[in-house]
């Protein structure tokens, strides 16, 4: 039994019925060289003179075969779409200049201490997008006074091309003179997302 067992022709045959097992769940191009390896075969054994020349044959077939699977197993697990498996940060960096932001419109506030902003929020991309996150820098000339770093609580869900206006607010606390709130109000806001999530993809 044993000296049957390790003959090149079970082997062979072997190889193919286990293939023919995965065949239902396999694409049907697939289905389809199965097939055609199983006719190979069974040409070999029908053509070939002698036992040995059969057994040769299938040999070197059932060989032929090996590689070829192990070379397909090598080619998935080595495929360049996992090599180009995109990270995280990639996917941040090129889809974020699809969240337009509008300029920032400073608004009156009836608070000495308190100043406001809107401005405009659109998701340009063909997913709605979550957690939306921003960053305020808040310049006076061409100084760097103040920066927030904020979520966009007001948005849960932002779906593709839609757009929502924003209200920003800056408290000014621990100044006691009008000079020197002045003096800590900016006087242009600059805008840049720093975070979102997609959803769906």
């Amino acid at each position: 039994m044993t000296k049957i067992i390790n003959t090149p022709i079970f082997i062979a045959l072997f190889v193919v019925a286990s293939l023919f097992i995965l065949k239902a769940q396999t694409k049907p191009k697939m289905a389809s060289e199965i097939r055609g390896a199983y006719n190979e075969l069974i040409s070999i054994a029908e053509e070939a003179g002698t036992d040995g020349e059969k057994s040769k044959a299938i040999q070197a077939f059932a060989e032929e075969i090996a590689t070829q699977i192990r070379e397909g197993f090598k080619a998935g697990f080595d495929s360049p779409e996992k090599d180009k498996k995109e990270s995280a940060e990639e996917k941040f960096l090129r889809l974020k200049s699809q969240i337009a932001l509008s300029e920032p419109e400073i608004t009156p506030s009836s608070q000495k201490n308190l100043q406001s902003f809107i401005y405009r929020i659109t998701n340009h991309m063909d997913v709605p997008i979550k957690q939306i996150r921003v960053n305020y820098e808040y310049y006076r000339g061409d100084s760097l006074i103040d920066v927030e770093n904020k979520w966009i609580s007001e948005v849960k869900a932002l779906a593709p091309e839609e757009s929502i206006a924003i209200k920003g607010t800056r408290f000014l606390h621990g100044y006691q003179t009008d000079e020197e709130l002045d003096a800590m109000k900016y006087d242009r806001v600059v805008l840049t997302v720093t975070g979102f999530e997609t959803i769906g993809k």
